[in-house]
């Protein structure tokens, strides 16, 4: 028997070194960033971003997965 998470609030999980925590709007700019990077984004799926939109709707999908308790993504923060 597994445990089943109640998705009424975004949990933000700390430890010594680490924030586990909601992605908001205000990470927008940082997503575009990382994901608009070849470098950084060449071994995953999909193409390098080339829009600030396309950060925002990665914020807006995840926050949908979690609405409907499809799915829980987490940023990590130092």
């Amino acid at each position: 028997m597994g445990i089943r998470f109640e998705f009424l609030q975004f949990p933000t999980l700390n430890t010594n070194r680490l924030v586990l925590r909601e992605v908001t709007e205000r990470d927008a700019a940082d997503i575009f960033e990382l994901r608009g990077d070849y470098q950084v984004t060449k071994l995953n799926f999909g193409v390098n971003y080339k829009s600030l939109d396309e950060a925002h709707f990665t914020i807006q999908r995840m926050r949908e997965g979690f609405d409907v308790a499809q799915h829980l993504r987490f940023g990590i923060t130092l």
